[in-house]
């Protein structure tokens, strides 16, 4: 029961961290992250059954952070967001990542390769 516990709850983590880094929509990514929460959930629950209650009580303190998360969703974003009709209208896409500068790719030409260099020898 352990195993089959451990690897639904790896799944469910797996589509909450791939929600996360793919979708733009506020909503979205809420959901993503609340569905990872439940994941360590059933992580505690399942580990609480072979090593006893205190998997229970972190499950509380898991759950009182999700309700922190949803009161925060609903403050970025009001619930009829949610409604097909009203998804793209009212909910404002996340905003993209800035490029920082010297973490960039430099333009290369075709055929050009990048520099083989030691970061450690270059101070």
């Amino acid at each position: 029961m352990l195993t089959e516990s451990l690897f639904f709850s790896a799944v469910l983590f797996t589509i909450g961290v791939v929600g996360v880094l793919t979708r733009r929509n506020a909503i979205i990514i809420f959901m993503c992250v609340e569905l990872m929460l439940n994941a360590v959930n059933l992580t505690f629950v399942a580990f609480a059954q072979v090593y006893g209650v205190a998997g229970q009580v972190f499950v509380f303190f898991v759950m009182t952070v999700a309700a922190a998360e949803a009161a925060i969703s609903h403050t970025a974003a009001p619930p009829t967001a949610a409604l097909p009709a009203f998804s793209e209208a009212q909910v404002p896409p996340v905003p993209a990542v800035p490029e920082v500068p010297e973490l960039a790719a430099p333009e290369l030409a075709p055929g050009e390769e990048l520099p083989v260099t030691d970061r450690v020898t270059d101070r």
